[in-house]
């Protein structure tokens, strides 16, 4: 939201006249301080800055309870009076991007993410990925920048202990499946989706493979 107001054009004199809100609440709620804001707040907020609603109101609901510790009664409460206006759906070209991808994805999420964080995860990265799609179709590259969203999606939700991610943004579909496993994390090895590539000096023995899992575990 941040990076939205600072393409915007407006002050933040303007913002705050235009969505009725202190200059000093106003600056908080961009700078993700103070008290965790009310929806109907972060709704006036991104109509101004025509943002879409519905990809803002899941991550907002979702912060509410993990980072938050809002009750359903709060979060309830808190949006009830402010209806979602944008459409419900993302762009076609987003939808279609999310088809080609999602599978790839999900089985990079499951190498350090139980079944349920995974899917969250996942859904997670889309939303964000809804929120800033001009960007990313302005981006030199939107593979790669789909794919730096969801490796720092799910590196936000890996346990401390687990294996550390490959440091390479690289998106999965753009590198070898038969990459050895000495330069893939350890627990895509014993994940059950994972690939049988795990011998760190021999040939991929699935050379023509194309499956999902292998080509995620090369990432």
């Amino acid at each position: 939201m941040r990076e939205a107001y600072l393409g915007s054009g407006l002050t933040l004199n303007e913002l705050s006249g235009n969505i009725r809100l202190a200059k000093s609440k106003l600056s908080e709620l961009l700078r993700g301080l103070g008290l965790y804001p009310r929806w109907e707040i972060v709704l006036s907020l991104s109509t101004e800055l025509q943002l879409p609603d519905w990809p803002l109101y899941r991550l907002w609901r979702l912060a509410a309870v993990e980072e938050a510790h809002k009750t359903c009664q709060w979060i309830e409460r808190s949006s009830q009076k402010a209806a979602l206006s944008t459409a419900s759906t993302p762009p076609l070209d987003h939808v279609a991007f999310r088809q080609l991808v999602e599978e790839y994805y999900s089985g990079y999420a499951q190498c350090f993410l139980s079944d349920d964080q995974r899917d969250v995860a996942v859904d997670h990265c889309f939303d964000i990925l809804w929120l800033r799609w001009n960007q990313a179709l302005s981006s030199p590259d939107t593979r790669r920048f789909a794919w730096t969203v969801m490796r720092a999606t799910v590196m936000a939700r890996t346990p401390p202990t687990s294996t550390a991610a490959p440091t390479s943004p690289t998106p999965p579909s753009t590198r070898s499946p038969c990459t050895p496993a000495a330069h893939r994390p350890t627990t895509c090895i014993n994940s059950p989706k994972a690939c049988t590539c795990s011998r760190p000096s021999a040939a991929c023995p699935t050379t023509n493979s194309t499956s999902p899992s292998c080509a995620t575990c090369a990432a």
